[in-house]
C-alpha cells in the first residue's frame, strides 16, 4: 500500500515541471498553444493516474491489471502522446499519423484487453513516435536527454527495484517532460513569443529594435523571421 501511495504522489512530478515552467517562465520557455496544450493534458491525466494507484493501495480492485481505472490511466498516456506529437512536430501529416496510431492503441486497450507486454510496447511506440517528431526537426540534444530520462525510468519500471521502480519512473518522466517543453518552445510562433515576453509588445511598437537586439537571448531565436 505504501508503494502505491508513493506511485500516486510521484505522478505529480511531471505536472509540477510543466506548471512551474509556465508560471516561472525560465528564459528558454515560450508560452503558446503547443506548451499550453502539453501542460494541460498532463494535468488532465493526473487525477486518473492518482485514482488508479490509490485504488490499488486500498485493495479496491478485484484485478490489478484488468480494470477501468488502469485502462483510463493508460488511455491518457496515449492522449498525452497524441498532444505531444502535435506540439513537437511541424508536419500535420505526421501528427495525424501519430494520432491515428494512438487512437488504435486506446481502442485495443479498452475493447480488446491486450496483455501486459502489448500494453508496454504500445506505450513505448507512442512515446517513440512523438520523440521522433522533435528529432526530425533537428533537436538532437533535447531528444538524447529526453531518451536518457525515459530509458532510466523504463528500466526502473522493468527491474522493479524492490517495488519502487514505478515511482522512480514517474519522477524520471518529469525530466522527459522538461526536455519536451524545451524542444517545443523552439517552434512556438513569433506572435506567442512576443506575448510571453513582457517587453516584446512595447519593443515592437517602436520598430522592434529592442526585441530584435535581445531576441538572440531566446532559445527560439533561430526560427524568428528577424
Amino acid at each position: 500500500p505504501a508503494q502505491e501511495l508513493c506511485n500516486a504522489v510521484s505522478m505529480v512530478v511531471p505536472s509540477c515541471v510543466g506548471v512551474g515552467c509556465w508560471l516561472l517562465q525560465p528564459p528558454w520557455f515560450a508560452r503558446g498553444p503547443r506548451t499550453a496544450a502539453s501542460i494541460a493534458i498532463v494535468l488532465v491525466h493526473l487525477p486518473f493516474s492518482v485514482w488508479y494507484h490509490v485504488c490499488l493501495s486500498r485493495r479496491a480492485l478485484e484485478h490489478a491489471i484488468e480494470n477501468w481505472p488502469r485502462r483510463l490511466d493508460q488511455s491518457f498516456v496515449h492522449l498525452n502522446c497524441m498532444v505531444l506529437s502535435w506540439s513537437l512536430s511541424k508536419s500535420a501529416a505526421y501528427s495525424w499519423g501519430c494520432t491515428l496510431m494512438n487512437t488504435y492503441f486506446v481502442f485495443r486497450l479498452c475493447f480488446r484487453r491486450p496483455g501486459a507486454l502489448e500494453r508496454m510496447v504500445n506505450i513505448g511506440a507512442g512515446v517513440f513516435l512523438y520523440g521522433m517528431a522533435g528529432l526530425a526537426r533537428g533537436d538532437v540534444e533535447e531528444f538524447v536527454k529526453a531518451v536518457c530520462w525515459f530509458v532510466v525510468g523504463a528500466g526502473a519500471m522493468i527491474c522493479r527495484l524492490g517495488g519502487w521502480g514505478h515511482s522512480i519512473m514517474h519522477i524520471c518522466f518529469g525530466g522527459l517532460s522538461y526536455y519536451c517543453l524545451v524542444s517545443m518552445s523552439k517552434i512556438e510562433s513569433p506572435e506567442w513569443i512576443e506575448y510571453s515576453v513582457p517587453w516584446a509588445a512595447a519593443a515592437a511598437g517602436d520598430g522592434g529594435e529592442l526585441f530584435r537586439s535581445l531576441s538572440c537571448l531566446l532559445p527560439t531565436s533561430p526560427v524568428l523571421p528577424w
